[in-house]
């Protein structure tokens, strides 16, 4: 494992940390490439949505933090009966990082 992703930590997001989620979200949906995210985006609906998430039982979101910047996210909740929806997102300059190690 890299130094850079023992310098990681991944825990369950929480409030705090919305903002950082959505702003690489962003940053990635700018690259068009990584996620079936465009821009622009809805930043107030978006933040209800991960709230939502962040309280609800049907799934669960992951962040990857280095000190206080959020380098990666890690969303997964029922889609519908039997089948889970994935979504996972990391900064451009952590990738290749070992990230998904930690």
């Amino acid at each position: 494992m890299s130094k850079e992703a023992q310098d990681v930590s991944i825990r369950h997001a929480t409030e705090e940390h919305v903002e950082g989620i959505i702003d690489l979200i962003a940053v990635a949906a700018a690259e068009g490439r990584w996620i079936a995210t465009g821009l622009p985006i809805d930043r107030r609906e978006r933040a209800g949505r991960l709230k939502t998430q962040l309280t609800g039982s049907n799934g669960a979101v992951f962040v990857a933090t280095a000190g206080t910047l959020v380098v990666g996210e890690l969303t997964v909740y029922t889609h519908w009966p039997g089948l889970l929806a994935l979504m996972m997102v990391v900064a451009a300059n952590w990738r290749a990082r070992a990230l998904a190690a930690c």
